[in-house]
């Protein structure tokens, strides 16, 4: 349930390290509520940074639908970027579940329709030029720079007295 998600993810925030040092989450919070939850749970604090990876659907199914996961090895293939060149573990590579091309389209627009209430909380949330959005469209090279420049930009910061 969302309730303890926020708690669980809240209580490893306030640490001593994330105090100091920030932190960054990955995927989470991904609902309107997940966000409004957390947002309560850490009153004081001020998010500076929210990165929304954008990526069209056409994308998504050109970089994940051909990969495929060798179970003996654990090796992750793609069969057009990075093809599996030994012959013995061709018969035993196989699509994982949430690279089908059904997973794929159920997920992009999941994240397409949470991602607009997202954005619009964050536009409304103090200060409103936190949000940075990415083409992921892109290289990956070009996104870890454009990532990158969104992390190191300057921002007002204004954390709670630590006790």
């Amino acid at each position: 349930p969302d309730e303890l998600l926020v708690q669980v993810a809240s209580e490893r925030l306030m640490k001593e390290d994330c105090i100091k040092s920030g932190w960054i989450m990955y995927n989470f919070p991904d609902t309107k509520e997940q966000v409004e939850l957390l947002m309560r749970a850490l009153e004081g604090f001020q998010v500076n940074r929210v990165i929304f990876f954008d990526v069209p659907l056409e994308t998504c199914l050109e970089r994940m639908e051909p990969r495929r996961w060798d179970p003996t090895t654990g090796e992750m293939y793609h069969l057009k970027l990075r093809p599996c060149t030994e012959r013995k573990a061709l018969s035993r590579l196989i699509q994982l579940p949430e690279d089908s091309e059904d997973s794929i389209k159920a997920d992009h627009e999941l994240y397409s329709t949470n991602s607009v209430h997202l954005k619009y909380f964050f536009r409304t949330y103090p200060p409103e030029d936190i949000i940075t959005e990415v083409d992921a469209s892109l290289s990956e090279e070009v996104i870890f720079e454009l990532a990158q420049g969104a992390i190191l930009k300057s921002a007002k910061m204004k954390f709670p007295a630590h006790e």
